[in-house]
């Protein structure tokens, strides 16, 4: 688990418990939904800048790139 991840799962727990200490409602299907957005996996599209090689030649067509 990132730092990043840590911080965000902290910062969660932090606002829910500042939520409960003051009174609002919190509807346990809210927490569900909440926990799940947490844990849901991401796809990360990265795009190769000039100074680090992709996968093959950009100028060429697909087709002349596998031969």
């Amino acid at each position: 688990m990132s730092l990043k991840q840590k911080l965000r799962a902290l910062t969660l727990g932090l606002l829910l418990a500042g939520a409960t200490i003051m009174g609002v409602n919190v509807r346990p299907e809210e927490i569900d939904l909440l926990m799940q957005t947490m844990n849901q996996t991401r796809a990360v599209c990265v795009i190769p800048g000039e100074s680090e090689n992709g996968d093959g030649n950009p100028k060429l067509p697909l087709d002349e790139q596998a031969g």
